[in-house]
């Protein structure tokens, strides 16, 4: 019989948890201190729940469009880990902000500081270990429920449209976020290396 644990905690609530740890955060460690902060106030199973639903959201933001757009917002090869890093800080901004990227990369061009930074947030997704650990005084219990349809081995393999280092393709996926980024409308000549395809 599958337990509570074994489903993501439902969008409404996530998103509001999300918009919550959100709420007079000035940096990323303030919004990591709060969100560990309010999941403590949910049940174990929950807290488990919120980490499923992160699960899903990272598998669902697993695009060629949003790995270009990762690309040109950090200004640099951007490898598996920097692409998870980069959906994380995604969720970590709130529902609108993905949603929007999601349907429309360029839209992130609200997100683009005026200071340079690099745009991921890794311990978002630790966010629910270290809470249950705060709540409970044990670890917290990692792997995936059976059948999990959204596990990380399961991650599609992408083609990509786009080639790293080749402005004029990057541009063509993300033209406003591009111009921003690097301040010109004009373009590079393109490199000859292949893009290698992603698990």
């Amino acid at each position: 019989m599958r337990t509570a644990r074994a489903f993501p905690l439902d969008e409404h609530t996530y998103w509001n948890i999300v918009a919550r740890s959100l709420v007079n955060a000035t940096d990323q460690q303030s919004q990591l201190v709060n969100l560990v902060s309010i999941l403590q106030e949910y049940s174990t199973d929950a807290i488990c729940q919120f980490d499923l639903r992160t699960e899903e959201l990272l598998f669902k933001a697993h695009t060629d469009n949003l790995w270009c757009a990762a690309t040109i917002m950090n200004k640099r090869f951007v490898s598996d880990d920097n692409f998870m890093n980069f959906k994380t800080w995604l969720i970590s901004r709130g529902k609108d902000v993905y949603y929007d990227a999601l349907s429309k990369p360029d839209s992130l061009t609200k997100e683009v500081k005026t200071k340079g930074e690099l745009y991921g947030f890794e311990e978002f997704r630790y966010a629910p270990e270290y809470a249950f650990k705060l709540k409970t005084g044990v670890e917290f219990p990692f792997g995936y429920p059976k059948d999990f349809p959204y596990s990380q081995n399961k991650y599609p393999q992408l083609e990509f449209a786009w080639q790293t280092g080749n402005r004029n393709d990057m541009r063509s996926i993300c033209p406003q976020l591009f111009d921003l980024m690097y301040k010109k409308k004009r373009l590079i000549a393109p490199v000859k290396k292949t893009q290698k395809k992603r698990k």
